[in-house]
């Protein structure tokens, strides 16, 4: 566990009626060319943990992954990656759709990494998919669709702040849509909390717009 220096939050870009497990996963990565599933811990919609300790097909403590070869050469092998089932809606668009099972056990997941490491814990950095990419100066990115470090720390006693970082290159899931589309329901602070884009830069990006807050079904935002 020594060389892990990050825990990486995901989720696997598939709608909260699909309640996957680590065989469809692993089916899943195989179909993209990996050699298993990329993910060392995976959290179905029941809040069910699965590693390989457990007898699951997720990449073995101890054995590089495949989650965030995007971000460059090297955070395979020195990140954990953990992916929550779900993150997009029946339209395939990025939605923070975690079920309260699942936050709890990836709360207690993470808690239980930290009391297990044989290091010093406060030196292992908490983030998600979108925070490694952006400290990387990677492509945009809406995983895990939810600001997990503001959340972490509100269920961790202590957080150490994100690293600065060098750049990577693969594609991942969950690309960030350079547009939004307004549907009904939707408010700015939900798309900014989802996308990873505040509302300060969604009023940058949309100068055209006269009143961003009063945003109508329909209404087409600029994310990137």
């Amino acid at each position: 566990m020594s060389r892990y220096d990050h825990l990486i939050v995901h989720v696997t870009a598939t709608p909260p009626d699909q309640d996957l497990d680590d065989t469809d996963i692993d089916r899943m990565h195989r179909a993209r060319r990996f050699n298993s599933c990329g993910y060392n811990a995976l959290i179905k919609r029941d809040g069910t943990w699965l590693d390989s300790d457990m007898g699951a097909l997720t990449r073995p403590i101890g054995k590089s992954g495949a989650h965030v070869g995007n971000c460059g050469p090297g955070w395979n092998e020195r990140s954990f990656g953990i992916s929550l089932v779900g993150g997009v809606d029946a339209s395939n668009r990025p939605q923070h759709n975690a079920t309260p099972k699942q936050m709890d056990t990836l709360a207690k997941g993470l808690r239980r990494f930290l009391e297990l490491y044989p290091g010093d814990p406060d030196s292992v950095i908490v983030m998600g998919h979108r925070d490694l990419i952006r400290r990387t100066s990677g492509s945009a990115k809406a995983c895990p669709c939810f600001d997990i470090i503001p959340w972490w720390q509100e269920h961790s006693k202590t957080v150490s702040a994100p690293e600065e970082i060098s750049r990577g290159g693969e594609p991942s899931l969950v690309d960030r849509p350079p547009f939004w589309t307004v549907a009904s329901g939707d408010t700015l602070s939900e798309i900014a909390q989802v996308t990873g884009v505040s509302i300060d830069e969604m009023k940058e990006l949309n100068p055209e717009i006269y009143n961003l807050d009063l945003i109508a079904v329909g209404q087409i935002i600029r994310l990137t």
